[in-house]
């Protein structure tokens, strides 16, 4: 696996899911205070996600079994391209619940398709290793989202236009899975 481009082309593509949303919940109180959205509204924002992650889990992987998982990686990734410019745009306080129920329902499609992606490529036999080796890479790049907005920020650059450039270049790299999974599906 590792000696294939392909594999790290889907390594990044699997990873733009919780860097993201490292990022964004690193530096919600900002985000809420640009909006001028009240804290309180944090914690329904909170609950509309993990609802929406549940069920983004629990009702597509029996589509996933019967189509595999190219158009729904697709869609995980767009999905949370969307809620990211949502996030960027704002609104009123409804928006939170929207765009936290974008980012849950595309992080709830995460597991179940890249549970699928690495056997049906690579088989079963090594597949601790290679979800070990995926793993390393998601938790570290996880553990540096908040960085770059904070950079970002720190240079003047508005976290709406932070938030934008984000969504951009995840709805960017959905083209990835099209790309190396179409031979396969």
């Amino acid at each position: 696996a590792v000696r294939q481009p392909q594999f790290f082309l889907l390594i990044i593509a699997s990873c733009i899911p919780p860097i993201i949303m490292t990022g964004l919940f690193f530096h919600q109180d900002k985000l809420f205070e640009v909006h001028h959205w009240p804290q309180e509204w944090l914690g329904i924002g909170i609950t509309c996600y993990a609802v929406a992650k549940a069920l983004g889990s629990i009702l597509l992987g029996p589509y996933i079994d019967k189509n595999g998982p190219v158009l729904m990686f697709v869609i995980m990734i767009l999905l949370l391209s969307l809620g990211t410019f949502i996030a960027g745009i704002g609104g009123g306080t409804t928006i939170i619940c929207v765009f936290f129920s974008f980012m849950g329902f595309a992080l709830g499609l995460s597991s179940p398709v890249m549970n699928v992606v690495w056997p049906s490529l690579y088989g079963t036999q090594h597949l601790g290793s290679i979800k070990g080796f995926v793993g390393m890479f998601r938790n570290g790049l996880t553990a540096f989202g908040p960085l770059p907005p904070a950079i970002a920020m720190d240079m003047g650059v508005s976290l709406r236009n932070i938030f934008f450039i984000a969504a951009l270049g995840a709805a960017c790299t959905a083209c990835i899975p099209i790309f190396v999974l179409k031979q396969k599906y």
